[in-house]
């Protein structure tokens, strides 16, 4: 036990024992959330998806709970997030990586794909935390993780409202951490680079040369590759861990180093 009364956690410590027990998963059944589920089944805990389809997560006979829920809207959210939490005894990590994109300058989107993109992103975030932090203020090691993206920071053309969405998420989150620490909820968020999920692999498919794009892709990440939707889900376990018991309101970035690097520049005399 240290000065401030919390318990000295060991470096060596398993996941498996260390994390807490009750989870709900936004978008649980595709990409990174997919992948966030079954680690945390494969961890041992119990665990509960929330999508837009039904779908099957499966560790040892585990079976992780699977409810179909419009996270547009409020009173599906609060149903379905009471639904999961009678199930499970309670919720002890939320997590967040519910979302979608759009390619669209300020100029070119209109209200619709403005609308759309700012429920899915950030307000169905919102929504799933209103409604599961009754349970969580019950929980002695309560954590919220909301999926960011390196487009909060730093974006390409065409990403707009997709990146304003993203930092918006990331404010959200540091508000819910200043505002809610007291009462022992953490709140941080974990921010992807380029990873190996269906929806990049179908971008990459449909563009004229599918292999020179990947590679090209490759190039800018110092690692010489994206990272797998299994590496961003072990970002977001560590945060819902209570390894990370002192931290929270940050973002960890997850993306092969991709945000530490200056495109390259040929021409010596230009370079800073």
């Amino acid at each position: 036990m240290n000065t401030a009364g919390k318990p000295e956690l060991s470096p060596s410590r398993s996941v498996h024992h260390s994390i807490p027990t009750k989870a709900i998963v936004t978008g649980g059944l595709g990409g990174i959330g997919r992948a966030t589920a079954q680690a945390m089944l494969d961890a041992g805990m119990r665990v509960a998806t929330l999508d837009l389809t039904e779908g099957e997560l499966l560790h040892n006979g585990e079976k992780a709970l699977s409810r179909v829920c419009d996270l547009r809207d409020s009173e599906a959210v609060r149903s379905a997030i009471g639904s999961a939490a009678a199930d499970l005894d309670g919720i002890d990590i939320l997590v967040n990586c519910a979302g979608i994109n759009a390619n669209d300058s300020a100029e070119t989107a209109d209200e619709k794909a403005w609308n759309e993109v700012m429920d899915i992103d950030l307000k169905a975030s919102w929504l799933t935390f209103q409604s599961a932090l009754p349970f969580l203020r019950l929980s002695k090691r309560a954590s919220v993780v909301n999926v960011s993206s390196v487009h909060a920071r730093m974006t390409s053309r065409q990403s707009f409202p997709y990146a304003a969405a993203k930092a918006a998420i990331e404010a959200m989150t540091r508000g819910i951490a200043i505002d809610f620490g007291l009462e022992g909820v953490r709140a941080n968020c974990v921010a992807p680079g380029w990873t190996t999920t269906r929806l990049v692999e179908s971008w990459l498919s449909r563009q004229a040369d599918p292999t020179a794009a990947a590679a090209a892709v490759a190039r800018l990440h110092p690692l010489g590759r994206m990272v797998s939707p299994a590496e961003v889900a072990q970002a977001i376990l560590f945060l819902a861990d209570e390894r990370s018991s002192g931290i929270t309101g940050i973002t960890l970035t997850v993306d092969g180093g991709l945000s530490a690097q200056l495109p390259h520049i040929e021409e010596p005399s230009i370079r800073a």
